[in-house]
């Protein structure tokens, strides 16, 4: 894996188009010819992000140290770089979901204890006999807890019925929590790990404390979740407004300028970065006043994700072909 910040001539025909053009140096001070101490813990920083996406990966040869057949749908890797979790498939269906140790290949833990049973339930006795009721369902944006003891994953049911949010405790490959059935609306974790937001339909975001996964608080209003801090929450939906989960009262409102397609908090939780849908653009807001700061125009192409590297960095995924764009 090789991460080029020196600048150089980029050729014309990449699939970035056009050029051929002048790429700088990565640069904080305006100094391209010295690297300063800030800079180079910039360049560690961006190095160990992205670094994450390419554990299973032997980066000094370039060879492939984990391959995994039978996958389907998403996949997600510890925080400690270790596991890897993903949705096996059942002939043509979706399957239960795996967990392997990335270093031997050894699978760790199978989870296929949950399929859809009826509309206001998503477990029953009838679940429990793997493989006559596998999973029913793509399980999407898996993420592990912060301390690597639990996945939590969004649990597709039917063809756009919805969707129940469910954790799994890893060492005993245990069902710990299930949401109602809601929208499709990915959870968020606080910055500690200690809480997660969950949209239920149309009506309110349900705080739920992840020792115990038990729900200690609700925001009576809607919207896409992100923590800003562990005390607060962002909410994008027709608006902006940010939240103190514990009471569950409305700080401040602001203005949304575009369509979301993706959104992230930066990791100091003063910025939040909007993709906007079938636009090649990116809105940058101010955390504590959500007013527009900044827009990034991306070029030509419409965007799918964004992710912070640090606090001043994101990476910005256009429709597939199109190339990665670090802004």
């Amino acid at each position: 894996l090789f991460l080029d910040l020196d600048g150089g001539e980029v050729p014309s025909g990449t699939a970035w188009g056009g050029g051929p053009y002048q790429a700088y140096p990565y640069d904080r001070n305006g100094d391209y010819n010295t690297v300063s101490a800030a800079e180079a813990a910039d360049i560690c920083n961006i190095w160990l992000r992205v670094a994450e996406d390419f554990a299973p990966f032997d980066v000094e040869s370039g060879d492939i140290i984990l391959r995994v057949p039978g996958a389907i749908g998403d996949a997600a890797i510890s925080p400690d770089g270790t596991l890897l979790a993903y949705q096996e498939a059942v002939g043509t269906n979706y399957g239960p979901l795996v967990i392997v140790d990335i270093g031997s290949g050894q699978e760790i833990a199978r989870i296929a204890d949950l399929c859809w049973v009826e509309r206001d339930t998503a477990w029953g006795p009838d679940c429990q006999s793997y493989p006559a009721t596998p999973f029913s369902g793509y399980t999407g944006d898996l993420e592990f807890t912060p301390d690597g003891r639990h996945l939590v994953g969004m649990l597709q049911i039917g063809a756009g019925e919805g969707r129940v949010i469910v954790a799994w405790e890893l060492e005993r490959g245990e069902l710990v929590y299930w949401s109602e059935l809601g929208e499709y609306v990915p959870p968020a974790f606080s910055p500690d790990g200690k809480l997660l937001a969950v949209a239920a339909w149309e009506d309110r975001i349900d705080i739920v404390d992840t020792a115990t996964w038990n729900q200690v608080s609700s925001i009576p209003e809607f919207g896409f979740v992100r923590f800003v801090d562990n005390e607060t929450v962002v909410l994008i939906f027709n608006g902006l407004a940010l939240y103190g989960w514990e009471d569950g009262t409305m700080i401040k409102s602001g203005e949304q300028i575009c369509d979301r397609m993706d959104y992230e908090v930066s990791p100091d939780g003063a910025i939040l970065a909007i993709s906007c849908a079938g636009e090649p653009r990116v809105a940058i807001h101010d955390m504590e006043s959500l007013e527009l700061i900044q827009e990034i125009h991306t070029g030509t192409e419409p965007l799918r994700g964004i992710s912070f590297v640090d606090d001043t960095h994101l990476l910005v995924l256009p429709v597939p072909g199109t190339g990665l764009i670090l802004t």
